[in-house]
């Protein structure tokens, strides 16, 4: 009788030391709602962003243009979580924002040197997932990687919202949380 308990309490210890390690490995999400008027949009986060801007030149089917791009990013772990938005000139209009949607999906995908997996067209816009690799710190081999990400056309504007890292690491339902929490139309 005293050795089945013993071993119950002893079981008991080692699953409860189990979970706590598995917990104590597992990324923090700390969820805040971010809202960007100027932009028009709305986004839960699951940390605090970072913000970069810069202006780059794209090659579209119209020709080389400029393209200002700003993005609010967070790392969690490994996977990275941003909303990236991409303006031309004053007088794009649709077709050009369309390009430039594609543009910048194909250029995500170039990045992990990937493949598209799967695509759904939206109302004004496109979501896709793509795998592919990535290297996550330098002279280190790349890994298995995948990118999840939806692109509208909004406002003479392509908004992005995107979740990519390491296929290891990457939290389906952080993903799934951060993609559907985009508003836009403030």
């Amino acid at each position: 009788m005293q050795a089945g308990l013993s071993l119950r309490l002893f079981m008991g210890f080692l699953l409860a030391s189990l979970l706590g390690l598995v917990v104590g490995c597992s990324p923090t999400y700390d969820w805040r709602t971010l809202s960007d008027e100027a932009q028009d949009w709305q986004a839960t986060f699951p940390g605090k962003p970072a913000k970069v801007e810069r202006t780059i030149q794209m090659s579209l089917p119209g020709g080389p243009a400029a393209v200002v791009l700003s993005l609010r990013a967070v790392r969690i772990g490994e996977q990275t979580f941003s909303v990236g938005v991409g303006r031309l000139d004053q007088t794009a209009k649709g077709p050009q924002l369309m390009q430039l949607l594609e543009a910048l999906q194909a250029s995500r995908v170039q990045n992990l040197q990937g493949r598209i997996t799967q695509t759904s067209p939206l109302p004004n816009g496109r979501s896709l997932v793509a795998t592919g690799q990535m290297t996550l710190k330098p002279d280190a081999a790349p890994v298995a990687a995948r990118l999840q990400m939806v692109s509208f056309v909004h406002q003479n504007q392509v908004i992005e919202v995107i979740s990519a890292g390491p296929v290891a690491d990457f939290n389906e339902e952080a993903a799934a949380q951060f993609l559907e929490s985009l508003k836009l139309g403030l």
